[in-house]
């Protein structure tokens, strides 16, 4: 399975979550952008 990648974006920052692809275990990374507020956010991957 792939992994999974999920954006948050949060009157506090910027979080990315991610999982494998069953989703039992969950990473949290950030905040980044601290203190902005992040309405959108996109996950570009390069191949």
């Amino acid at each position: 399975m792939s992994d999974v990648s999920v954006l948050v974006g949060t009157r506090k920052g910027a979080f990315i979550l991610t999982a494998d692809g069953a989703r039992k275990h969950w990473d949290m990374a950030g905040p980044f952008f601290w203190g902005g507020d992040l309405p959108r956010q996109r996950l570009t991957r390069e191949p």
